[in-house]
């Protein structure tokens, strides 16, 4: 499909979702048709088997402390807060390394968020 006003192509897919055909839409990112049609095979087949969050929160955070270590568009004092902000969160919340993150629920997020809040000053929360 293309929107006309832009010109932008999209990929257009059907799939199931809690056993009803749904149809999905997704950005290629591009206003040139042949370069719409290199990137439709790829865009449908994200569409169609997204990436699922597997495993448990330690392993997110490992990742996360793996990319802030190596982010060279970071200042060092940057990373150090964003550490420290993990750290804080841990401290805070007991026994959230050992969650699978499928487990964790918008309403756990804001529980946690009200109690920590509660103890520290806004503009660090």
């Amino acid at each position: 499909m293309q929107y006309i006003p832009s010109g932008v192509y999209f990929a257009r897919a059907k799939i199931k979702d809690n056993g009803r055909g749904v149809v999905k839409r997704a950005s290629l990112e591009t206003d040139v048709f042949t370069t719409a049609k290199l990137r439709l095979p790829d865009k449908i087949k994200k569409i169609r088997n997204p990436k699922v969050a597997v495993g448990t929160f330690a392993d997110g955070r490992l990742q996360f402390e793996r990319q802030t270590n190596s982010d060279y568009t970071l200042a060092e004092l940057s990373k150090v807060y964003r550490l420290r902000c993990v750290t804080s969160i841990l401290k805070s919340w007991s026994g959230l390394d050992d969650l699978n993150v499928d487990s964790i629920k918008e309403q756990d997020v804001r529980d946690w968020a009200q109690r920590y809040a509660k103890k520290f000053a806004p503009n660090f929360f």
